[in-house]
């Protein structure tokens, strides 16, 4: 359960990671 969770945060800080990049 909580594996899951820390998962989707992590795709999301990488997500936001490559935005900051890009942008």
């Amino acid at each position: 359960m909580l594996h899951r969770w820390f998962n989707a945060v992590i795709k999301f800080h990488r997500i936001k990671q490559i935005e900051s990049l890009t942008h």
